[in-house]
């Protein structure tokens, strides 16, 4: 996301062409064709000042975000910000909320739980206090709800039982909706169940699995039990989001092959 903006004069000038325009509507133009082409010159000539005013005084102002373009609640959000002529040792920007840390053109904001919006304001140093130039009200998103894969295998693929008896975890891949700034850390699986299917029957079924890991008692079953065309379900995943909030994510659907 990138906002651009003149500062200054600039949000004025609508207001002096709308004035310009009452003043014509207003004038005696239908009997003095002379004072009409006076008049004229002289709006025109206060419409240019007043343009060229605000060519040397405004400023334009970008506001970028580098994660995607998007602010998201949680992770530290890098924000470049840039003035025109102006160097980055004299830009200073301000959040109405959240944490905002950094110096320049170069920032980290950082916000919580409940926030949808936030306001940053963008100023320059001068002698006696901040210049502000500028304020932007930016949207914050929750972060995306992730999926999750049975050893290397995301939902609707194939799985050999060698495969899960050697990775026997439900994780959250690093490619992922979070692939911007994913953090293992702070993306884990709490709890899900397991079920296996053959055919249209449920022949093994473990429900409220604690943490991440396949327990030995249904490796052992997969391994000495399931066949080629075996279905084995991982459902009612849930997952802690920067240990803040549990979301459900998405089942995984695989099929076991076995072709040996």
């Amino acid at each position: 996301m990138c906002l651009l903006e003149r500062t200054g004069f600039a949000q004025r000038i609508w207001a002096v062409i709308f004035f310009i325009g009452n003043y014509i509507r207003n004038a005696k133009i239908v009997t003095l064709t002379g004072r009409i082409n006076k008049t004229m010159k002289e709006l025109t000539f206060f419409l240019l000042t007043i343009v060229g005013i605000n060519n040397l005084f405004s400023q334009t102002v970008a506001v970028s975000a580098k994660n995607a373009n998007m602010f998201y609640q949680w992770i530290d959000n890098s924000v470049t910000v840039v003035v025109e002529n102006q160097p980055c040792k004299n830009i200073i920007v301000k959040a109405d909320t959240g944490k905002l840390e950094g110096k320049g053109c170069e920032y980290t904001f950082t916000v919580e739980n409940g926030v949808n919006t936030a306001t940053l304001t963008i100023g320059i140093k001068t002698h006696q206090k901040p210049k502000w130039l500028y304020s932007t009200t930016i949207r914050i998103k929750p972060l995306p709800v992730p999926w999750a894969k049975l050893a290397t295998e995301a939902n609707g693929g194939l799985i050999r039982k060698r495969e899960l008896l050697a990775f026997p975890e439900v994780t959250i891949p690093l490619r992922n909706s979070f692939e911007l700034f994913a953090d293992t850390d702070k993306f884990q699986i709490i709890e899900f169940s397991v079920k296996i299917i053959r055919g249209d029957s449920i022949f093994f079924t473990k429900n409220n699995i604690k943490g991440d890991q396949i327990p030995k008692e249904t490796l052992d079953f997969v391994n000495s039990n399931c066949k080629h065309g075996d279905k084995i379900n991982i459902e009612n995943i849930t997952a802690l989001i920067y240990k803040k909030e549990q979301r459900r994510i998405s089942d995984i659907q695989l099929i076991i092959a076995e072709y040996d």
